[in-house]
């Protein structure tokens, strides 16, 4: 049901999709009713979002929880899920393949055909973090995601902003996302955040 990941400043634990009960959700229940999410809307539905599933025992995404130092408090959460997208032609271009075993010895799996119609994305549904955690705890939220999502063989990391001043300030100006092309599909209003690493070609 969970893992804590190691070799990070802030201890992690990741609870997997599907029920969550017993003692783990009581832990969960306890950390979860402490926290106070930073004075924005988004970041406040997306506390409301994880109580409500852990109240209701059941997961309808992977979920991450980041802890302080000492793990006394809940410093932050994320929560992704890969979806399956159709790439405009100007990103294909962005869209590296990279090796199977990184540098680490690691395997990950690599994007299987660059120029397909469809490809594997991961969105970040929801991200919070505590009012009174350090600031660099979404940065480092951040970049576990990413690399969830590189070593998933995804194209791209992906987030619906809850309002325009959140996309620009946040995931435009912040985290270099960058606006999808205009359309009706049920994308258009996410922006994309390209993975993949330079001067890799695919093989």
């Amino acid at each position: 049901m969970c893992a804590i990941a190691a070799e990070r400043e802030y201890p992690l634990q990741i609870l997997e999709k599907g029920e969550i009960s017993g003692d783990l959700r009581e832990h969960v229940m306890k950390y979860v009713g402490d926290f106070e999410p930073v004075d924005h809307v988004a970041a406040r539905k997306a506390k409301a979002w994880l109580e409500t599933n852990v109240e209701g025992r059941f997961l309808s995404h992977q979920v991450h929880l980041v802890y302080s130092e000492d793990e006394s408090q809940l410093f932050g959460f994320f929560v992704v899920h890969e979806v399956e997208v159709q790439p405009a032609p100007r990103d294909v271009g962005r869209m590296q393949v990279r090796s199977a075993v990184d540098e680490g010895g690691a395997e990950r799996k690599t994007i299987e055909d660059p120029r397909a119609a469809s490809q594997r994305a991961m969105k970040i549904a929801w991200i919070a973090r505590s009012e009174n955690s350090p600031a660099d705890v979404g940065g480092e939220m951040f970049d576990h995601a990413v690399e969830l999502g590189e070593r998933s063989g995804c194209c791209a990391m992906m987030v619906e902003p809850y309002d325009d001043d959140t996309a620009r300030r946040l995931w435009i100006e912040h985290y270099a996302f960058i606006e999808g092309e205009e359309g009706d599909d049920e994308w258009s209003s996410c922006l994309w955040y390209a993975l993949g690493e330079p001067n890799q070609t695919f093989n």
